[in-house]
């Protein structure tokens, strides 16, 4: 009884959640409208600034609630017509019918706002960086599958739910994934139940696509092969692995000013490959005008910021915890016979607390964290002392609160820059430079 009262209460609780009405004021990290009412402010999905909507509030606490966009009352004037056929029901991509100049304000906004709240700084970014290309940019996407009824249905969670929204064409990746997609959803197979599972496909340099699958815990290995090998009878797919872990055979990905950049299936790598290049450039411009003997690169990955570094004078030291980037990036110093740089596989926190650490002697220290920052890092990255700090960042948030303890520890913020990765979303990536 007393479970069924508590059911109850909570069912009329979600029942007395309001509609509220008012026009979006602008845009939050995290892609939702900002509407402001009685003293509270609202992040509300699907809704842009200029909208008048009418949204149902789906949490309220004391200072802030949450909404999604039941109607538009008055659409803003400035919206475009979605480029995409998906956009009203898919969850990928939050700005399809924003412009790109909207786009490029608010994610300035983003980095600016979060470094003077939590930074004090009040900065403005120096240049900002579009992506070369608006659609068709990412060279790697992660898929919901379905099979069932003999045929294989790819695509996306629709928005607040777990329900497919099968794709047949995904306007921001590579023509190679389409290719793959629209391939494999042609594809027979023989499994009398439904299989659900995860599809990760990425492009490679020759434009073959490389594919791994993940299958929920029930799924029989004999029901696993039949959706590997219908998946790997796609022409344009060079090969088809299952399981999370990075493994299979390295493959040639990217390749830039002379060097060869090489991946495993499902190893981490920036998805936008051009906007990687000017990542790459504006790293190399930075450091060609400091000129460190030594450089410090945290978080490296398989290598990405710090293989073309390389010079003969120049000792470079990159520290990543996860086996398969560092067995990558060791892959990549060899097969472009470079000199003068090497990788470990450790923490980035015990790597500073070492005594490997204590007598490099770092000038110029890299740090490029995921999406959650530094961390328990920051006062061990003070210890280093090092002259230079340059900060790549995903989030602006993070970015900012842990630039603040550097602020205190004697930095100053020297140049400020953002970075299109993901048009159409609101991701966007920051570059920090902090010196003594």
């Amino acid at each position: 009884m007393k479970n069924k009262v508590r059911k109850n209460n909570i069912m009329n609780k979600k029942a007395e959640r309001p509609i509220i009405e008012g026009e979006i004021s602008a845009m939050a990290f995290g892609g939702r409208g900002i509407l402001k009412q009685n003293g509270k402010v609202y992040f509300v999905d699907d809704a842009l600034p200029g909208d008048l909507v009418r949204a149902q509030v789906t949490k309220e606490k004391k200072s802030f609630g949450e909404a999604y966009s039941l109607e538009k009352l008055n659409e803003n004037s400035q919206r475009r017509s979605s480029p995409c056929q998906y956009s009203n029901d898919c969850g990928g991509c939050q700005w399809l019918e924003s412009k790109p100049n909207d786009q490029e304000q608010w994610k300035r906004e983003f980095i600016e706002v979060a470094v003077k709240k939590f930074a004090k700084q009040d900065r403005k970014l120096s240049q900002f960086y579009r992506s070369p290309q608006e659609l068709n940019y990412r060279n790697r996407v992660s898929l919901k599958g379905v099979s069932k009824q003999g045929k294989i249905s790819l695509g996306y969670y629709k928005r607040r739910s777990h329900d497919l929204v099968r794709v047949d064409n995904c306007k921001i990746v590579e023509s190679p994934i389409n290719q793959a997609i629209s391939d494999i959803s042609t594809k027979a197979v023989t499994n009398k139940d439904q299989i659900s599972f995860d599809l990760d496909l990425q492009v490679l340099k020759d434009q073959t696509v490389i594919a791994q699958a993940t299958f929920p815990p029930r799924v029989s290995k004999k029901e696993q092969a039949i959706i590997i090998k219908a998946i790997n009878s796609v022409e344009i797919i060079s090969n088809t692995i299952s399981g999370k872990k990075s493994q299979g055979n390295i493959y040639l990905y990217d390749q830039q000013n002379g060097i060869d950049y090489y991946t495993y299936q499902g190893q981490f790598q920036q998805v936008n490959i051009q906007g990687n290049h000017i990542l790459r450039e504006l790293v190399s411009e930075i450091v060609d005008d400091l000129e460190p003997k030594v450089i410090l690169d945290l978080f490296c990955g398989s290598g990405n910021l710090s293989l073309h570094l390389c010079k003969a004078d120049r000792q470079i030291v990159g520290v990543e915890l996860n086996e398969a980037s560092i067995a990558t990036a060791k892959f990549n110093v060899e097969k472009n016979n470079l000199e003068g740089i090497e990788y470990h596989c450790t923490s980035s926190k015990a790597y500073l607390s070492s005594e490997s650490a204590k007598s490099l002697k770092g000038e110029l220290i890299i740090v490029d964290p995921p999406r959650r920052g530094l961390e328990g890092c920051v006062s061990d990255l003070i210890d280093m002392d090092a002259g230079h700090i340059l900060y790549i960042s995903c989030d602006p948030n993070t970015l900012a609160r842990d630039i603040a303890q550097l602020l205190s520890a004697g930095y100053k913020l020297e140049t400020l820059k953002g970075l299109d990765f993901f048009p159409n979303t609101y991701h966007v990536e920051s570059v920090a430079l902090l010196s003594k």
